[in-house]
């Protein structure tokens, strides 16, 4: 009897009586809630906690029928990516198995659209199966594991096994309990996930359907989302398919027509969504000649007059020469965030299929024809997710970008590296080992971005100021400072910034 068998039989003689696990119920699965009572309604980031999320136990997996011996485990054994095997050999040959033409055995390369989050998540799965297409069958083994942008699995997530399949193809896979590790997921910091797959297999090599479930730690429903297997190795590159038909991407057209941009509530058509945006001209009036742009970006739950009054950066106007403008995150008809993340960071080309991008570059246009802005001096910024979001510009719209200043943000890592043009310079602020929200860890983020900055020779000045998720207003002038110091094409300085910076603030090497 093999090691697996063996913890099969054990897992399938656990019960929570026996094993005396407060809060433990057989009979079924609890669904973790993220605790929403401390909402932000300002512009940065506010953390919610998971309640009662357990990610270690053995939970039943139902089929398209009732299939209480069907067991879902999480594992976490080293293995060979390649093969799903810690041994040499088939991992699982002690689970037998009828004439199979239904869906050949082997390993698939799984890519689910996570519709909330605009994002691609990619998955190894072995399968080991028996049946017909006419008749249906079984899908005796499912293997979960992560699967890297450079195409290498990681350890087992979880194995499902016996999942029916009827005689149309049609199947459900339930897997409560996994956990994305942060190695892989897009936050670098590990994700539970309560996961449902239901699908079709249409041939011997493909496989696909729609997702539901959560994700606790964002109270994030993914209804929605979807889901696509095929062969590993004959999956489309870079932007695999995600659903069973996937249309081209979709390419939005620039505005032609700009409205009247005035001092205040501003709203524009723009990838074809009514965008928001405030905007805040200098002390003195008007500007007679071309002064530069702040575009400053709020976090998940925030708004525009929310990061506004967060880090007060419209206070610098009484002083200082330049255009401020808050934009607001795509909504719904309620006024509701379309997408959980609140800004769009993914997208197949990275430009106009981007709605964003588009907007951001909407924004800079319409701005332009009603105000004189130095084309020369246009900076982004932002707080979590708006960090996320300045980062995610500084890089891929460097053409225009003269400088970017991201706080508590990142470049989510399951996204393709921006091939830059120019090596923007950036000044990265986050708050040390606690700047955490949404469980998320940004101190991971921060540290990881300005590594890949460093290896592309970005001028970069990181500031870590080590009091957690926020937006210190000590920094608030230093972030302009920065910023007008660089004009478009600059990717360095003589200019010693950090000397009147916070001593945590140091030139990064």
């Amino acid at each position: 009897m093999t090691n697996r068998a063996l913890l099969r039989m054990i897992l399938a003689g656990l019960t929570c009586t026996s094993l005396a696990i407060a809060g433990c119920s057989s009979s079924s699965t609890t669904t973790p809630t993220a605790d929403t009572s401390s909402a932000d309604s300002s512009g940065l980031d506010s953390k919610a906690d998971v309640a009662g999320a357990d990610v270690s136990g053995a939970d039943t997996v139902t089929g398209t029928t009732a299939d209480a011996d069907t067991q879902n485990v999480p594992l976490g054994d080293a293995t060979d990516s390649s093969t799903g095997d810690s041994s040499g050999g088939d991992p699982y040959a002690d689970i037998s198995a009828g004439p199979n033409t239904l869906l050949t055995d082997g390993n698939y390369f799984l890519a689910v659209f996570a519709k909330v989050f605009n994002l691609k998540l990619t998955f190894q799965v072995h399968i080991k199966a028996e049946g017909t297409p006419t008749a249906g069958g079984k899908i005796k083994v499912f293997e979960l594991r992560p699967l890297g942008p450079d195409g290498i699995a990681g350890d087992i997530m979880t194995v499902a096994y016996d999942i029916p399949v009827d005689a149309t193809g049609t199947f459900a896979i339930n897997l409560p309990k996994v956990v994305l590790p942060g190695a892989y997921s897009p936050t670098g910091t590990d994700v539970p996930i309560i996961l449902s797959l239901s699908g079709k297999v249409h041939d011997a090599s493909m496989f696909c359907g729609d997702v539901t479930g959560q994700v606790p730690a964002f109270n994030a429903d993914l209804a929605g989302s979807t889901f696509k297997g095929v062969t590993l190795g004959t999956q489309k590159s870079p932007d695999p398919d995600a659903a069973c038909e996937t249309a081209a991407a979709k390419v939005y057209t620039p505005i032609a027509q700009c409205p009247a941009i005035a001092a205040g509530n501003n709203t524009l058509k723009s990838a074809e969504r009514n965008r928001d945006f405030q905007v805040y001209l200098p002390a003195s009036g008007t500007p007679t000649e071309a002064v530069p742009l702040v575009v400053l970006y709020h976090g998940v739950g925030g708004s525009p007059g929310g990061i506004i009054t967060d880090t007060a950066y419209d206070k610098l106007l009484g002083t200082n020469n330049f255009i401020l403008v808050a934009p607001k995150s795509d909504r719904d008809g309620s006024g509701n965030p379309v997408l959980q993340t609140e800004w769009y960071y993914g997208s197949p080309l990275f430009d106009l299929d981007n709605p964003d991008l588009v907007y951001f570059d909407d924004l800079v246009k319409c701005l332009s024809a009603s105000y004189k802005i130095d084309a020369n001096r246009i900076y982004v910024t932002g707080m979590s997710g708006g960090g996320l979001m300045s980062t995610f510009l500084g890089l891929h719209r460097s053409k225009t970008i003269a400088a970017a200043a991201p706080f508590s943000g990142g470049y989510l890592q399951t996204l393709p590296w921006a091939g830059d043009e120019k090596a923007t310079p950036f000044m990265v602020v986050w708050g040390g080992a606690s700047d955490s929200a949404f469980s998320q860890n940004f101190d991971t983020l921060a540290k990881a971005l300005i590594a890949k900055l460093l290896t592309d020779k970005h001028y970069v000045i990181g500031c870590n100021h080590g009091t957690g998720h926020k937006w210190p207003l000590e920094l608030t002038a230093p972030n302009w400072a920065f910023l007008s110091n660089f004009k478009l094409g600059d990717t360095t300085t003589a200019v010693d910034l950090v000397k009147n910076m916070p001593s945590y603030c140091t030139l990064q090497k």
